[in-house]
C-alpha cells in the first residue's frame, strides 16, 4: 500500500498541468454524464466530427486511450466534479 501511495504521489508531481478549452471541458463533463458523441455534438451545436475531435484532443491531453478513462482521469485530477 505504501508503494502504491508513493507511486500515486510521484505521478501527480510529474504530471504536467492539463488545460482544456471551454468546449473540451463541456464535452468531458457531458461524457461523464453518459452522453454519446451525437448528444454532445447536439449540446455543443457542432457536427459529430467536431465533437469527436474534441474528445480525441481530451484523450490526448490526458494521456489515455478511451473516453471512459478520460472521464476517470478528469475526476481524479479535478477537471470535473
Amino acid at each position: 500500500a505504501l508503494a502504491r501511495a508513493v507511486e500515486i504521489r510521484e505521478s501527480s508531481i510529474t504530471r504536467p498541468l492539463v488545460r482544456l478549452s471551454p468546449r473540451q471541458h463541456d464535452a468531458l463533463q457531458w461524457a461523464a454524464e453518459g452522453l454519446t458523441v451525437d448528444e454532445i455534438a447536439d449540446r455543443l451545436g457542432v457536427s459529430i466530427h467536431t465533437a469527436d475531435t474534441h474528445l480525441r484532443a481530451i484523450r490526448e491531453k490526458l494521456g489515455v486511450t478511451s473516453t471512459v478513462r478520460a472521464v476517470a482521469e478528469g475526476f481524479r485530477i479535478g477537471l470535473i466534479a
